[in-house]
């Protein structure tokens, strides 16, 4: 239901997968799984998120080549844990193969890794809604403009 009113609104969005991936070729199928399921809502974006100790860098490295063939090079990110960003990295995870970075760091604090795009900080309130709400914010370091995103670049 969630879907259709996007829809019906006109509202952006992308989808956004959270990988439980043991090997390479389980992230490549997890991917597989991801588009066949998302790609019919016709997203902005779609993202991998890491954030199970379980994942590991050669193992996103697997999911970001197959999602850009599976999606006909759609757009894609990768949502890191601020957490795990270094010990990824040092398995071989290649930011550059994904086309932006979203790191969530909940403080006041952004994240010092780079490349970080966006960035998730902690809870919000917003009226209306019960409990808070995490907020997102393109990075000051981040490498583009919401218009970006927005698939709205001239």
């Amino acid at each position: 239901t969630y879907m259709k009113d996007v829809q019906k609104y006109k509202i952006p969005f992308g989808v956004y997968w959270f990988s439980y991936a043991t090997s390479a070729k389980n992230a490549e199928n997890e991917m597989d799984s991801f588009y066949k399921i998302a790609s019919a809502y016709r997203p902005l974006f779609y993202v991998l998120d890491a954030e199970d100790r379980r994942v590991d860098g050669s193992f996103i490295n697997a999911a970001a080549k197959r999602l850009k063939v599976v999606s006909d090079n759609a757009k894609t990110g990768l949502y890191v844990a601020n957490h795990l960003f270094s010990e990824y990295k040092s398995e071989g995870m290649d930011t550059a193969l994904w086309d932006f970075i979203w790191i969530p760091r909940y403080s006041n604090t952004p994240p010092t890794h780079r490349p970080c795009d966006l960035w998730q900080k902690e809870g919000t309130k917003i009226p209306g809604i019960s409990g808070s709400v995490d907020t997102n914010y393109i990075a000051a370091s981040g490498r583009y403009n919401l218009q970006w995103f927005l698939r709205e670049e001239k």
